[in-house]
């Protein structure tokens, strides 16, 4: 499945800006109009695991392109799209190899809550969605549906949101005669 996901995540990697001048809470995030993706200035580009080398970057760029897609063409609520983008960047560290514990004690070492440290250079198109979960009535029920192709199989992922807001990710897959 990983395989399928990272051709499109790939090309939209292409297409985006990266830029690591300015100060981002919780290390990554994108602007309004999503051409850009911000990672933290302070951020270290790579972490030492098993004697190896880990840059983050592919990482954190599937979190936040998969995250700004499903808000501005699935409009699914901000902790929706955030909890789905984590899984995605989840299976991709997984999928180089990497320990997603030792990746989160990396990331969770270098994260800045609004709160906690007072951001001194912040980009003025930094899109703050994250800020307004508060308060947010759930979304009503849906289910999506999102068929990937690999060679004799089809896999359909079906991501389904109660209307209390629950989300739940079903897979199944299905072998071509």
């Amino acid at each position: 499945m990983w395989n399928a996901c990272s051709g499109e995540t790939l090309t939209a990697r292409r297409n985006k800006v990266i830029n690591r001048d300015y100060d981002i809470p919780y290390i990554a995030g994108y602007s309004q109009d999503g051409h850009t993706v911000f990672i933290d200035r302070h951020l270290p580009r790579s972490f030492q695991w098993l004697m190896k080398t880990v840059r983050v970057e592919p990482f954190l760029l599937t979190h936040e392109i998969v995250e700004k897609a499903l808000l501005d063409e699935l409009h699914l609520h901000y902790l929706h799209a955030h909890q789905i983008a984590l899984r995605a960047e989840r299976d991709a560290v997984k999928a180089a190899g990497v320990s997603w514990w030792a990746y989160q004690r990396f990331m969770k070492q270098h994260e800045k809550a609004t709160e906690e440290e007072k951001l001194i250079k912040v980009p003025a198109n930094l899109d703050h969605t994250y800020r307004d979960v508060c308060g947010i009535r759930a979304p009503p029920a849906r289910t999506w549906c999102r068929a990937i192709s690999s060679g004799s199989s089809t896999t359909k992922v079906f991501i389904k949101c109660d209307a209390a807001g629950a989300l739940s990710v079903h897979r199944q897959t299905f072998t071509q005669a």
